[in-house]
């Protein structure tokens, strides 16, 4: 050391993670707490030491769902140095930047798009296909009917947002259904931003629907439920929801509306949620007590982060950090299937021939105001096969 002067550190290693989201537009109350949860792990990660000595560097941009954002906000950043994989939350978007994503070399993950399970290349899915995830649904609510004593099959409604995000489901879903022997009523979809829900809901009941299964994303699902309870529909009519239906959060804010109905879910959430050592390790590290936590999508957000810092270590062991690049964390992805995410989703299922991270999922139902499991993890029935893409 010469006066006083020490030598310079060497610059810290880090690779990125680009969130393609939307904090503040439409799908918001959903997106903004699962991209805490994958942020949330990587700062753990990082305070660890990171991985193999290399840092994860979380950037997330307000895209607020509208696509064109979504599509300018990554060419922005696609050469960024050390860019390894980003994540788009829209169904449509992701679907044009998957020829991006492979003319860069990069990788993408969004939520649960099954087209890019049956045409697989660069885009790797948060949650099983929604398609097969429907068709789980199906299948707990034909074994839901029949455990009333009723005779015959169900007849099910169906509302969600009219854009692509709203009708991936049913391709393959619908196939599904109709194989099973369920009658489907006509999809009911309705613009993001809908504040009022009866129309929809009188179609659906004035057809005879034994169940009305939801999709979209928080708080939507709990303001169908709101009116639906405000018709007077709850009392003969089973509702359930998808992947990002009710929160711990927005039973808080309707919480008789909410009793009795279901949530089909990849991930752990209420009770579940709250009691897994990891997330309630950096829920309060982070955040504060539990009594904070109000959303399970947190859990979502922190079992990519894990499939990511997996993928990342395969992708190290195999070369320098130096040499890193998308085309490696693309091969990795397809190597750490069979990995634990601390009990938060299934077993990890990526391979050479699957881009979704889990197969399983879980049937939770609200009961005395509170999200409890009535399942335990159960296999999706393939429903992406079952269409034409």
């Amino acid at each position: 050391v010469l006066f006083g002067v020490t030598p310079v550190q060497a610059k810290e290693k880090q690779v990125l993670w680009l969130s393609n989201s939307d904090y503040t537009g439409p799908v918001a109350g959903m997106v903004s707490v699962i991209d805490k949860g994958q942020e949330d792990y990587f700062k753990y990660v990082n305070e660890q030491g990171g991985i193999n000595g290399v840092k994860v560097k979380f950037i997330g941009v307000d895209t607020r769902s509208d696509v064109s954002r979504l599509i300018s906000t990554y060419k922005r950043y696609r050469k960024t140095p050390k860019l390894l994989a980003s994540g788009v939350w829209s169904t449509g978007a992701g679907k044009i930047l998957a020829a991006y994503q492979k003319r860069d070399h990069l990788i993408q993950l969004t939520p649960g798009d099954g087209e890019f399970q049956a045409h697989q290349g660069r885009t790797f899915l948060m949650c099983p296909p929604y398609q097969n995830g429907y068709a789980a649904a199906i299948d707990w609510i034909i074994k839901d009917w029949k455990s009333k004593g009723k005779s015959g099959m169900p007849t099910v409604g169906e509302m969600h947002f009219d854009n692509a995000f709203g009708k991936e489901r049913l391709r393959g879903g619908k196939e599904y259904a109709e194989k099973m022997g369920v009658r489907l009523l006509k999809p009911e979809y309705f613009k993001m931003g809908t504040i009022r829900y009866d129309v929809y809901l009188k179609r659906l009941a004035d057809a005879g629907a034994n169940y009305i299964h939801l999709g979209a994303g928080d708080p939507v699902p709990i303001n169908i439920l709101r009116d639906a309870y405000r018709l007077g529909l709850t009392k003969n009519i089973q509702f359930s929801c998808d992947y990002f239906g009710i929160t711990i959060g927005g039973i808080a804010s309707h919480p008789g509306p909410a009793e009795g109905a279901f949530v089909l879910c990849p991930y752990l959430r209420g009770e579940d949620a709250v009691n897994n050592p990891l997330i309630k390790k950096l829920w309060t590290k982070y955040h504060g007590p539990m009594e904070t936590f109000k959303n399970g999508g947190y859990c979502l957000g922190v079992a990519t982060g894990i499939n990511f810092c997996n993928a990342l270590k395969v992708a190290l062991n195999e070369v320098s950090y130096e040499k890193i690049t998308g085309d490696d964390i693309y091969r990795a992805y397809q190597k750490i299937g069979g990995k634990d995410t601390k009990g938060i989703t299934g077993t990890c299922a990526y391979g050479p021939n699957s881009r979704a991270p889990a197969r399983v999922v879980k049937v939770y139902q609200v009961k005395n105001g509170k999200i409890v499991p009535v399942t335990d993890w159960f296999s999706t029935p393939d429903a992406v096969s079952l269409y034409k893409f």
